[in-house]
């Protein structure tokens, strides 16, 4: 079948960077044993040996990136595999996955491993901002680190025991949003990322999680700022549009009150409404913008009649009636 605007690639996906990190098995956040029996051999790896992982970080279309992360139990596998996906690689135009799932999954927990392989990775994508976010703020002394000397005497060891004893090998996340909370803006960068982590960490809240998620993908896209700034412009426009026809309408009133001051010899002769519909037929003889509908007309009399800086020329016609 020939291929349609239903079935044609619409986005390709291109290697931007690739990454090696060597990772501590056991040690938080690493990799535990458990999670790493179903991708690499344990059998002889233990708590505290090293592991490598090739992080791969991907531009899917025009502003989607997302991680992939491979774990290989020597640097030089890992290298291996960097080579073999250069930067710049691009695909998507292929079919997304050709492979039998039973033949894939059968004997494992294929759920588990499908909502791994098959989900976007922005959540990924949005840790690896959030630990950027740490080390940049000076809250973790490097990227994928420990927190930062001023972050640790900040607390205090005494606070530090308390948070190891309340809440555990994820202790590092409260301290974290402790801090940021006391020294940032509760919206900037860190601030978000360090609710996130709250949210991932400690309480294992989804829904928190999921709406952290796509605030920080708000952020860093830059869609809140262009809003902002959308909706800054759009408040000028509208002051400038209502400055506009307030100069305007002041304008049409000059204009009617000087009808009204042509005709002051026939004040005390014919009555004030008379002379009030005469400069009405006046100003409609040369300007198309004065009003037709009676009630504008009456705005418009009272302003000349009770407002500065009419009011007391107006007045000063009908002397004479008075």
């Amino acid at each position: 079948m020939p291929d349609s605007k239903w079935t044609k690639p619409n986005r390709l996906t291109e290697v931007i960077s690739t990454d090696i990190r060597e990772e501590i098995v056991g040690s938080f956040p690493g990799y535990s044993l458990e999670s790493l029996a179903s991708q690499i051999d344990v059998e002889n790896l233990r708590d505290g040996d090293t592991v490598w992982t090739v992080w791969t970080k991907y531009l899917t279309g025009m502003d989607r990136k997302t991680y992939g992360a491979a774990i290989f139990a020597s640097r030089a596998e890992a290298e291996s595999a960097a080579q073999k996906m250069p930067v710049g690689t691009k695909f998507g135009d292929g079919f997304g996955f050709p492979k039998r799932f039973k033949d894939l999954f059968e004997g494992q927990d294929a759920t588990k491993i499908m909502s791994y392989m098959f989900s976007t990775g922005d959540d990924d994508a949005v840790d690896f901002t959030c630990y950027e976010a740490f080390f940049e703020s000076g809250v973790d002394r490097v990227k994928f680190g420990g927190l930062s000397e001023k972050v640790v005497q900040w607390l205090g060891d005494e606070h530090i025991h308390w948070m190891r004893e309340e809440f555990g090998e994820n202790w590092e996340a409260v301290a974290r949003l402790e801090y940021v909370m006391n020294h940032f803006p509760d919206s900037s960068l860190v601030g978000l990322a360090a609710k996130l982590f709250f949210a991932k960490f400690v309480t294992y809240d989804d829904f928190a999680t999921g709406y952290l998620v796509k605030e920080l993908e708000a952020v860093i896209a830059g869609t809140e700022e262009k809003a902002m700034a959308a909706l800054e412009a759009q408040s000028k426009r509208i002051k400038a549009s209502g400055e506009k026809s307030a100069k305007a309408k002041l304008e049409r009133l000059e204009a009617f009150m000087c009808e009204v001051e042509g005709l002051a010899d026939l004040a005390g002769r014919i009555s004030e409404r008379a002379i009030l519909d005469q400069a009405w037929l006046n100003l409609s003889s040369y300007r198309e913008d004065t009003p037709k509908t009676l009630s504008t007309r009456q705005d418009y009399e009272t302003a000349v009649r009770c407002d500065p800086p009419f009011m007391d020329r107006y007045h000063a016609v009908f002397a004479k009636s008075a």
